[in-house]
């Protein structure tokens, strides 16, 4: 089974009427391990309850979701590692730090600090559109 750390634009993303629906609805039917740490839930926590962000998702999917990654998530708790992104984003680094220690597959983002980077430990940054392909071969 994959094991994928999904940024939170690429979660809350997959809220929205997108071409990112089917990363939820792959990991409603468990076609990956998603891979959490407190820090990265929080995030998405405070993100989604945004009221910019709150005002355009579905409060019931949002809902769902949750109790989903609280469920199924495979939470980590990284230890202190050093700073990777020091001046743009420094709150990116808990994705990277949480693949590293998950032995993840994979971090799927949409956010160029991370994209930029391209791996992390040997462990590919890749698109939503790259890891939706991947998903298909799976099949």
């Amino acid at each position: 089974m994959l094991k994928v750390v999904l940024d939170s634009n690429i979660l809350i993303s997959s809220l929205l009427p997108s071409k990112l629906v089917p990363i939820r609805e792959a990991l409603k039917l468990a076609k990956f391990t998603l891979v959490s740490s407190p820090p990265i839930f929080n995030e998405l926590l405070e993100v989604v309850n945004r009221p910019k962000i709150a005002s355009i998702i579905d409060p019931e999917a949002k809902s769902r979701l949750i109790e989903l990654i609280r469920e199924n998530a495979l939470f980590v708790s990284p230890p202190k590692n050093p700073t990777i992104i020091i001046n743009d984003d420094p709150s990116d680094d808990h994705f990277l730090h949480a693949a590293k220690t998950a032995k993840a597959n994979f971090i799927v983002s949409g956010d160029k600090h991370l994209t930029e980077l391209k791996s992390y430990a040997e462990i590919p940054i890749i698109s939503a559109k790259e890891f939706l392909a991947k998903l298909s071969l799976l099949k």
